[in-house]
């Protein structure tokens, strides 16, 4: 972990790292991108990167299309800091070669994928000649790395707790080193989905084969974030900060997404910050915003929040290609858009968090009100965030991870 905890990052992020709109970002002051060097598609099949895969097959990488993604971005943001995700989703060929012996999408099927041992080795190999290239050609400009995984890249694991052989083992392992008795098998989902009463609250002795089960799948997802955040850091050392899509716990029944576990991720030396996107239901004109992940459970244990903004502009690109169209919410014109941003970058400020502008699909940024307000975030960044701050909130919203284990709700 770095030393410096005052060091807070403001960046942009795209899908498609539109060049132009990357420049525009550093003539308002800003020296800081996320890059995505992706192998895998999206929720739609597309590919997530307009680059090429890097990760060809077992222990074949070509790193070059990582190099070029570089490359373009010094081109229009001299001297850019680098915030570098790394894709650990299987590739359309692992997920295919692999089937057969395992589930090893783990895209679509994470919580049993991160039991196959064929995926983890491959997987981790992977994850080590990455980093090592990326931190020797690059490490004095990544400021940090972010292991990705599962659907969307958040580690949500959309799989509903369903058996696999090496899911089971694995299962009855942990029972029995909890001291339970061993359960043979995996709960039937009729069991896992049962909730006693209201069929909404699971009763901790009639349904407590199903809470030990989901507590397990949720921390069977921390675990194996916590084991690839350990290979990254045992790589960069203290040279780069290590964060994680993770603990999206508000405004979501998070039980069988797996993201539960969060305070075990958090408290891990291997990670130095969570990201989330901003609130979903808090987010429109009129409304506060907010985080996913409780905010105060991260400051209290000396961490930080990565905050995304994500959140549509009046421009924003709904169209991931000529026949894919999102009709997403969004605010409606350049004033709301402008309030946004400047709603979002105070939130960030006062709270002290990491924060970058997604640009998704392109053209969320668009126009001059825009670009003179996040100029103005970037000076007021850079002026205010490096001096400490204490909250002095009067109102506290108390959440309990553990008690969402005893909700039986679809997420």
């Amino acid at each position: 972990m770095k030393n410096n905890t005052s060091l807070r990052f403001l960046a942009y992020r795209s899908f498609h790292a539109p060049l132009n709109t990357i420049n525009q970002f550093a003539k308002e002051g800003y020296d800081t991108v996320c890059v995505f060097p992706a192998n895998t598609l999206n929720s739609v099949g597309t590919p997530y990167s307009p680059y090429p895969p890097m990760w060809l097959w077992y222990d074949k990488y070509d790193f070059s299309p990582f190099d070029q993604m570089v490359k373009d971005v010094t081109m229009v943001m001299p001297g850019a800091k680098l915030i570098c995700m790394i894709d650990l989703n299987s590739p359309t060929w692992l997920a295919h070669r692999e089937c057969e012996l395992s589930q090893s999408d783990s895209y679509a099927d994470l919580g049993n994928v991160v039991h196959n041992s064929n995926w983890i080795k491959t997987t981790e190999s992977y994850l080590r000649s990455f980093v090592k290239y990326a931190n020797e050609r690059y490490g004095d400009r990544i400021v940090a790395y972010l292991p990705v995984c599962g659907s969307t890249d958040e580690w949500y694991d959309r799989s509903k707790g369903s058996d696999s052989a090496n899911r089971r083992a694995a299962w009855r392992k942990y029972q029995t080193e909890h001291g339970k008795p061993d359960p043979v098998d995996i709960p039937p989902i009729s069991v896992r989905e049962h909730a006693s009463h209201d069929n909404m609250i699971r009763d901790p002795k009639e349904d407590g084969i199903a809470i030990d089960y989901w507590r397990f799948c949720n921390e069977s997802i921390a675990d194996t974030i916590l084991h690839f955040a350990k290979i990254v850091r045992e790589i960069v050392a203290d040279r780069a900060e290590i964060g994680a899509f993770y603990g999206y716990i508000i405004d979501n029944n998070a039980t069988q997404c797996g993201h539960l576990s969060y305070e075990k991720v958090i408290d891990s030396p291997y990670i130095d910050f969570l990201i989330s996107p901003g609130s979903y239901s808090d987010r429109m004109m009129g409304c506060g915003s907010g985080f996913l992940i409780p905010n105060g459970t991260a400051a209290v244990r000396g961490k930080k929040l990565f905050h995304e903004c994500d959140q549509r502009t009046h421009t924003f690109n709904p169209y991931i290609n000529s026949n894919v169209h999102f009709n997403f919410r969004h605010w409606e014109n350049e004033a709301a858009s402008v309030a946004g941003i400047k709603r979002e970058g105070a939130l960030g400020i006062i709270k002290r968090t990491h924060l970058w502008w997604f640009d998704m699909w392109g053209d969320f940024y668009q126009g001059e009100a825009v670009m003179k307000a996040l100029g103005k975030v970037k000076d007021l960044w850079n002026e205010l965030t490096p001096s400490p701050a204490v909250d002095s909130s009067e109102v506290c919203m108390i959440l309990d991870s553990d008690s969402q284990y005893y909700i039986a709700a679809d997420f």
